[in-house]
């Protein structure tokens, strides 16, 4: 399920506040369930991220960014740990993190930064053990924010404020590694009451963004009953207040950082953990069952003064393994060599595109579950089968810079697109008579084969009934 930002602070030879640090602090933004093609810096026509646009236009825009899983725990484990999660072993929302694991925030702490991190949905709760080293772990979730439910989340306002709070009080001389998750776009979409008409203000239906609105209109696509223009319509702009809350709330972040002196020698990255479908395919509603560039295209945005040329754009692909690997390289610590993800720290100072070594990467993405109102004509035997690997039915693709291969094994089916030139996947090639796709075909699924025999023991699944109902509240499960 989001979207990153991370701002590093370089001052081998810069001071802060009196002191010399000898690495760079970094703060990690993750706000969940933003699609790249929402931001208007990635052509969307809509107000959307004004202050994020102002990042982009002043730094590098990476155009094709990927998600390795378009669900919140996993994608965030395979952020912080450059693993897919057929290697971390986080299947779905709800399992727990191995101890084992080799984070970022360990070697971070172990190179002596203080970590923290503010997490804003339970699906990022210190009970899936997502916590670990994190010296503190801030999960206050908002009581009041949906009255009649659980504390399950909290509003971006807040969660801003509770790091502007440590902020201040920061006095530790050595540098911090904060990772701060918003949780806003994602469903329900309740912006506060002064964003929830500014992208569609004449709206006068019944849909107001609510889980119920949300569970009516899925119900009505699963008995094959028509949505209205206007009610989809509307989802998207309640969406886009949610997108423009957290632009102002980070620009508020950033304003602070800058009186607090600690934006001298900044590097800012940003990117997301996975997107959001509104209709485009199957008519459905959700991120999870699918991994389609609607759920796993996310804007990733770099920005450092002294070193990123301003309004670079990089047509490179990148995967969001590839983000903690960059991190450590821009800080000038050493990569562990159990990271699977590849720095593209070389790509932000300049050197040629051409002469990189990501021309022949892919990126491997897996859906966690099936739609749950798409149904009709399912193949009941693979999902019951015992499967090695427990997302095996599920939808899984391969990504290069101008092809994609998508197998869905419970619907039987398979797709092909020529992403580069039909980027919302519109014309599937995959019975094409053309000998040139069908060879790429045969290379995909081959492809496609060595990433599917990738498989550790999945995590434990965590089974405390008040866990499953806060996730199933959420909508994270069914």
């Amino acid at each position: 399920m989001c979207f990153l930002l991370l701002i590093f602070i370089i001052t081998g030879c810069g001071r802060e506040k009196g002191f010399t640090l000898k690495h760079p602090n970094i703060l990690l933004v993750s706000v969940d369930t933003l699609r790249a093609d929402h931001l208007k810096c990635y052509g969307y026509p809509f107000e959307t991220s004004p202050f994020i646009d102002s990042i982009a236009e002043r730094g590098a825009l990476i155009k094709n960014a990927v998600s390795v899983s378009p669900s919140t725990l996993p994608s965030h484990t395979s952020l912080l740990t450059s693993l897919i999660p057929r290697k971390h072993g986080v299947v779905r929302n709800g399992y727990i993190l191995s101890n084992n694991l080799l984070t970022l925030q360990k070697i971070l702490k172990n190179e002596g930064f203080t970590t923290a991190a503010f997490v804003s949905s339970y699906a990022l709760s210190s009970n899936f053990n997502f916590n670990q080293d994190f010296d503190l772990y801030d999960e206050k979730f908002d009581k009041n924010r949906y009255p009649g439910q659980q504390k399950i989340e909290r509003a971006a306002n807040k969660t801003t404020d509770a790091v502007i709070k440590y902020l201040k009080e920061y006095s530790a001389k050595k540098p911090f590694f904060i990772f701060l998750h918003y949780i806003d776009p994602h469903w329900p979409y309740s912006p506060p009451p002064n964003y929830s008409r500014l992208f569609n203000p004449s709206y006068r239906g019944n849909f107001d963004g609510g889980m119920k609105s949300i569970y009516s209109l899925r119900s009505k696509l699963a008995k094959g009953e028509t949505v209205s223009d206007e009610d989809k319509k509307q989802a998207e702009a309640l969406y886009d207040g949610e997108i423009r809350f957290v632009n102002d709330q980070f620009k508020k972040l950033f304003s602070e950082l800058q009186s607090e002196e600690k934006l001298q020698h900044t590097i800012i990255v940003f990117t997301a953990d996975h997107g959001e479908t509104f209709f485009e395919h199957d008519g459905y509603l959700d991120h999870s069952p699918r991994v389609y560039e609607t759920t796993i295209h996310i804007p990733l945005i770099l920005y450092y003064e002294p070193k990123i040329k301003s309004g670079i754009k990089i047509n490179k692909l990148v995967s969001n393994i590839d983000i903690a690997p960059t991190i450590l390289e821009l800080a000038g610590i050493k990569i562990p060599d159990e990271y699977e993800g590849k720095s593209f720290a070389n790509l932000l100072v300049g050197e040629n595109e051409k002469g990189s070594n990501r021309e022949q990467l892919y990126v491997f993405s897996e859906s966690t579950r099936k739609a749950p109102y798409l149904e009709n004509g399912v193949n009941e035997y693979l999902l019951k089968a015992k499967n090695k690997w427990p997302n095996d039915p599920f939808a899984k693709s391969i990504r290069g810079r101008k092809w994609k291969y998508i197998e869905t094994p419970y619907l039987g089916r398979e797709e092909f697109y020529d992403i580069k030139n039909d980027p919302n996947e519109r014309n599937n090639l995959i019975n094409s008579n053309d000998n040139r796709i069908k060879s790429e075909i045969v290379r995909f699924r081959n492809l496609l084969d060595f990433y599917k025999k990738i498989y550790v023991p999945p995590a434990v699944k965590y089974i405390d009934r008040k866990s499953i109902e806060n996730l199933k509240s959420l909508g994270y499960i069914n």
